[in-house]
């Protein structure tokens, strides 16, 4: 099995736990590899073109999955299949679903039982935190203080850890908000925006929905 991203700690003490109950309840066990998100566009590809014998990988709108399906890099998978061996997944599903993931009339993945919930945390520390005098902080506009302590005081820690294939872009977006942006991104279209603060359905891109030049002050506050 291939997942994305970077294997967590500890991962091999709970697979390896995993693998004893799954031995015992259904006579298998599970292999897990990780693509991590920086290797993700070049190895993606080529683990399902090299003849590998995988049986299940992480695949998505924005992972691969329409390119690599035309290809005829995956199975297909069929409702009545889903009924027969995940009949508690298909039964959660509204089936819709498969309509939309349908590529050439057939369905190569299986969906999500449950809604995708992202729940962005920024963990500080609090010794560092009360070594600077710096206030609580409650609110991402609130982190610039703290940040400009540790690039002053601590020059050989990294002030804020980001993977720069996705963390980067919420500190980014919040700074956004916070000087005063309205923009919603549309699905599969990050470039364009409509704006949750009036009800006319308007469209545009991030300067035109701004409150001021919010981009360039987040972009110089990031840099900073």
């Amino acid at each position: 099995m291939y997942l994305l991203g970077a294997t967590p700690a500890g991962m091999p003490y709970v697979v390896t736990a995993l693998n004893k109950k799954l031995k015992a309840d259904i006579n298998a066990t599970l292999s897990i590899n990780y693509i991590g998100w920086s290797d993700l566009a070049a190895k993606y590809p080529l683990i399902l073109a090299s003849g590998e014998d995988l049986d299940v990988i992480y695949t998505a709108d924005w992972a691969y999955y329409q390119q690599e399906a035309v290809k005829g890099a995956f199975r297909e998978i069929t409702q009545a299949e889903m009924g027969t061996y995940m009949p508690k997944n298909y039964a959660a599903v509204n089936k819709v679903a498969y309509s939309q993931l349908s590529v050439a009339g057939k369905n190569y993945m299986i969906p999500t039982s449950t809604p995708d919930r992202k729940i962005p945390e920024i963990l500080i520390r609090g010794d560092l935190r009360t070594k600077y005098n710096i206030p609580a902080i409650k609110d991402m506009s609130e982190m610039e203080p703290y940040l400009a302590a540790i690039k002053k005081n601590e020059p050989g820690m990294v002030p804020m850890n980001l993977d720069l294939q996705y963390d980067i872009g919420t500190p980014f977006s919040n700074l956004e908000f916070a000087y005063g942006f309205n923009g919603v991104p549309l699905v599969g279209a990050n470039e364009v925006y409509s704006d949750y603060m009036t009800k006319d359905g308007k469209l545009g891109d991030r300067f035109t929905l701004s409150a001021g030049d919010t981009f360039t002050k987040a972009a110089n506050t990031m840099k900073a």
